[in-house]
């Protein structure tokens, strides 16, 4: 014997005056035997129909089933759909959107609920409002949501984090952002693990936009990437909370990068990392003992810096100049050839073995404003206006290596001791003694150089890059 089917009757105003149909609720559709869901415009949707993609067109209906062949038309309604049917971390739901969906207020992203396009220049969100967090976001572990593939136009996105959620992760890529500010603020509550801070990523996202210019980023307790994407409005980046652990990384910035300021003044910490980016002329602004910024030699061709809250040249640190790899603990001693070679390790041929591998991460990087002794084991960046004196010490070792590379407009110049000389690549060498002298073009005062000692008084000039004069 069957068991009775216990049915509940469609509830709308057609079907029973007085009665509405309240979204975000079920019910039980007699005509088809399915349960029902009603979404935000008051339509019923045949849950049966909806999988782990719910399709939305501008030329669909909140009444479809959010499928393929019969997509929705707004996205809130496919957003509470996707609340509906459950979505979470080990079943996250796709929102695939087609041609462009104009919206009046802000647009919602809600955790495990991923949002799509099928071609970034032809799929669109328009809204008048701005691209803000769903307040479930904070009460969810480990929310994450991905948006790739589609044109955002909104006046601006503001993700504000009211409480903390471990790998809480968005990743924003491959989309075109037409927008004037993004603002990002962390929960930075205490209690909050360190380095399990918010983090946002942006890669590959584009404002090469007739009437659109890359947004200004405003952000507080959060760690942000930005992967070759437009940031040329400048990036503000502050933590202000003492529990708070976040990290900056700006990476493969092809185009202006606008300025850069670093605001770390709280007990907390900001590590910035800048790689392979186009700084050119801009300045970049630490504020506050708790900066730590790292800066590959590609990156490194800022108008000026600016130093504040007791910050100094020590919260600033120039990466390797060929492989990127930060050498905290380097202690200047002679170069050791590989085992098994016949060369003594007091010739310049052993000294310079392994040079394209290991010399540049031997050098320890630094921006100096003022004449000073070199010291071995160390590069030094000059930037001053004026001409800058580098003098070699009086008492030097084969295989002690020297660094030096112009920024400021001034130049450079290396100064010998009595009875020292430097050789150069065609075969001649500045004059012995303090008479002769190494420096900058006056036409390049950008020039850069690296020195190796051959011997207690001579060193090798084994590389150059621009144009230097030798006395």
């Amino acid at each position: 014997m069957v068991a009775p089917t216990i049915k509940v009757s469609r509830i709308s105003n057609s079907d029973k005056a007085g009665l509405t149909a309240t979204p975000g609720t079920m019910a039980f559709n007699n005509d088809i035997n399915l349960i029902e869901y009603i979404n935000s415009a008051g339509f019923y949707v045949n849950s049966g129909a909806i999988t782990a993609v719910i399709y939305v067109s501008s030329t669909g209906n909140d009444s479809n089933p959010g499928t393929y062949d019969a997509p929705m038309a707004t996205y809130d309604a496919a957003r509470l759909l996707a609340i509906n049917r459950g979505a979470s971390v080990s079943n996250p739901i796709n929102i695939s959107i087609s041609g462009i969906l104009s919206i009046t207020g802000n647009v919602t992203i809600s955790p495990f609920i991923c949002v799509q396009g099928l071609n970034t220049w032809a799929d669109q969100i328009n809204a008048t409002g701005n691209l803000v967090l769903d307040t479930s976001w904070g009460t969810k572990s480990d929310p994450f949501c991905f948006i790739g593939r589609i044109g955002l136009y909104f006046n601006d996105i503001d993700f504000v984090y009211s409480s903390h959620q471990q790998q809480s992760i968005i990743k924003i890529q491959d989309c075109f952002m037409g927008l004037s500010t993004v603002t990002i603020v962390g929960s930075g509550s205490g209690g909050v693990p360190v380095g399990d801070t918010e983090t946002i990523v942006f890669e590959n996202c584009s404002n090469d936009i007739p009437g659109y210019v890359d947004p200004s980023y405003t952000i507080t307790n959060a760690n942000v990437s930005f992967i070759n994407t437009g940031i040329n409005s400048g990036v503000t980046c502050t933590i202000s909370s003492s529990t708070t652990q976040a990290t900056l990384y700006i990476q493969n910035i092809q185009q202006s990068t606008g300025n850069i300021t670093l605001n770390a003044t709280a007990a907390g910490t900001l590590k910035t990392h800048i790689g392979a980016s186009n700084t050119s002329g801009k300045t970049l602004t630490i504020n506050g003992t708790s900066n730590t910024v790292y800066v590959d030699s590609t990156s490194y061709q800022f108008g000026s810096l600016s130093f504040s809250g007791s910050a100094t040249l020590s919260n600033l640190i120039i990466e390797s100049l060929s492989d990127g790899i930060i050498n905290t603990s380097y202690s200047p001693s002679n170069y050791t050839p590989v085992a098994g070679t016949s060369y003594a390790s007091n010739t310049l041929t052993a000294n310079l073995r392994g040079i394209d591998n290991a010399l540049s991460s031997d050098l320890q990087w630094k921006v100096i404003t003022t004449s000073q002794t070199m010291v071995a084991g160390q590069g030094y960046i000059t930037n001053s206006a004026s001409l800058i004196t580098l003098t070699i010490p009086s008492s030097i070792s084969a295989g002690q290596v020297f660094g030096v590379a112009g920024l400021g407009a001034g130049g450079w110049s290396i100064a010998q001791a009595s009875g020292q000389s430097v050789s150069l690549v065609n075969n001649t060498s500045t004059t012995t003694g303090t008479g002769g002298s190494l420096s900058s073009d006056a036409a390049f005062a950008r020039s850069s150089g690296i020195l190796v000692a051959d011997s207690t008084t001579n060193l090798v000039l084994i590389h150059v890059n621009g144009s230097i004069d030798a006395v």
